[in-house]
């Protein structure tokens, strides 16, 4: 098997409530590889918080 990424970046367009979602960008990604078409974006700007590693 090879994987190929097809898709980076948030989830959706709305990282403070699931309720005022516009655009659910990976469930749309998801429903085009399914159906076998081209993702209608490919790329976001993710949001969120850095996670920082601490040196053991």
């Amino acid at each position: 098997a090879t994987g190929r990424l097809v898709y980076t970046g948030a989830i959706d367009d709305n990282p403070r409530s699931e309720d005022e979602v516009e655009q659910p960008y990976l469930a749309e990604v998801l429903t085009a590889l399914r159906q076998g078409t081209a993702p209608p974006v490919t790329r976001t700007d993710p949001y969120g918080c850095l996670i920082k590693f601490v040196k053991p």
